[in-house]
């Protein structure tokens, strides 16, 4: 272990040459492209919305089970 400590200035000296360092350091930008898969040929095609009754025709279907209004 101490090998290393006694090489320490050395292996900075060469580390600045060759411009090389050890640690995180900020990016130049923080753009980030998002790419997302294309689910389409995988859903399920939506089911056509059912038509609405008019309240003459929920009052009929009501009436069938015997709840008047």
């Amino acid at each position: 272990m101490s090998n290393i400590a006694n090489r320490l200035p050395e292996l900075e000296l060469e580390d600045k040459r060759y411009d090389l360092h050890v640690g995180a350091e900020a990016p130049m930008t923080y753009n980030i492209t998002l790419i997302y898969p294309d689910w389409s040929a995988y859903r399920k095609p939506l089911k056509p919305p059912v038509a609405l009754q008019s309240s003459d025709q929920i009052r009929a279907n009501l009436s069938k089970i015997g709840i008047n209004l």
